[in-house]
């Protein structure tokens, strides 16, 4: 974790002269006719290509939709270990918006149209954000092209993928960066977005120390004053002030510590987890500790 005093209006993001080029009136021509060739080339037999039992992960991700549709639940089932529920509440809004799940055919047909939205929303995102960081028209169009007809957008953003909705909201996040002139207003709604881009799929994750790197950002990790410490009143300074710094990575040693012996306590205690016919469930218990574990001896290097 990196500790400044640098006022924050100073790192909020300010395009340079040659960038954060605005879209000129002109130029919706261009963003049409690049939503029309990935129309095509998105949409073209997007039923039927790849095939629904090609990846099961399509099946699963409509179902738990539907559980939130019609259970009022995350899933149909009792127990899951998946990803970020953010995807599939979203798929349940579209449906709900749609007319149903069953308006364009099937659960997975009516999630796929979504999927070609979102496909048709990030062209006209990824152009923009092209020529925000300085792009002219031609590579911003050359860029969305390369997005659009490259076999593997086209393979995987067919099916009902959480990285479709990743994406969206990355490029929205980012989009409002780039564009927000320093207000503080878009920085807010570009953490709102990105927020929801981590719920969506949490491997987005690893895109924000490269958006804070390409915004010139002065933390990477983190945005914080050290912990005040009066040295006046340490008897001994050089003792203490190593006793200081040692307290910190010190505590998680010790909380760590006391995870693994209740790991090994916990399965002396009946629990409702414990009891469960469900083998999953059962081991809840020490799941838990091993992560408060493992959290304890990684936020100590920090």
């Amino acid at each position: 974790m990196v500790s400044t005093n640098i006022p924050a209006r100073r790192w909020l993001p300010r395009a340079a002269p040659h960038v954060g080029a605005r879209i000129k009136s002109g130029e919706w021509a261009i963003i049409v006719g690049l939503m029309l060739i990935g129309l095509i080339a998105h949409g073209l037999n997007m039923f039927n290509y790849p095939a629904f039992t090609f990846n099961g992960d399509e099946g699963i991700y409509t179902q738990q939709a539907l559980a939130v549709l019609k259970l009022g639940r995350l899933s149909p089932y009792t127990y899951i270990y998946d990803h970020a529920p953010g995807g599939w509440i979203l798929l349940a809004a579209w449906m709900v918006l749609s007319g149903g799940p069953h308006t364009f055919g099937s659960t997975i047909d009516s999630g796929r149209v979504l999927m070609l939205l979102l496909s048709l929303a990030m062209i006209h995102r990824l152009y923009r954000v092209a020529r925000e960081v300085g792009c002219g028209r031609a590579a911003a169009s050359l860029a969305v092209l390369l997005f659009a007809l490259s076999p593997l957008a086209v393979f995987y953003g067919r099916p009902v993928m959480l990285d479709s909705f990743m994406l969206f909201w990355v490029l929205i996040s980012l989009d409002l960066l780039l564009d927000g002139q320093g207000r503080l207003s878009r920085v807010v709604l570009s953490g709102v977005c990105f927020g929801i881009a981590l719920l969506s799929k949490e491997t987005a994750i690893f895109l924000l120390p490269a958006m804070l790197l390409f915004l010139r950002a002065p933390f990477l990790f983190g945005y914080a004053k050290p912990v005040p410490v009066n040295f006046s009143a340490l008897n001994h300074p050089r003792r203490d002030m190593v006793l200081v710094a040692v307290a910190g990575p010190a505590t998680n040693i010790v909380l760590a510590t006391l995870a693994a012996l209740l790991f090994h306590l916990v399965a002396f205690f009946p629990t409702e987890a414990a009891c469960s016919s469900d083998p999953g469930q059962r081991h809840i218990p020490q799941k838990l500790t091993t992560c408060f574990v493992f959290a304890n001896f990684t936020v100590r290097i920090f």
